[in-house]
């Protein structure tokens, strides 16, 4: 087997063990203070739009769109 052959064959192997490790959860719900929404001021229909449109993949804690609009208001 050639050299990079071996390369490539251990980079693949490593990436698919990267895929294994998962990190815990946020399960608290808990808004960082950078979060987009405490940083500027959003009007509750955007809010709604980035919880639907990106929040539900780009954070560990989402609920769902109303769930997690909920939350953000206590």
């Amino acid at each position: 087997m050639s050299r990079m052959k071996k390369i490539g064959l251990a980079v693949v192997i490593v990436l698919i063990g990267i895929q294994l490790i998962q990190p815990a959860r946020n399960k608290n719900g808990q808004v960082f203070p950078t979060d987009i929404s405490k940083t500027i001021s959003i009007p509750e229909n955007i809010q709604l739009v980035l919880q639907t449109a990106c929040y539900d993949c780009h954070i560990d804690w989402a609920l769902g769109a109303k769930d997690s609009l909920e939350q953000n208001k206590r």
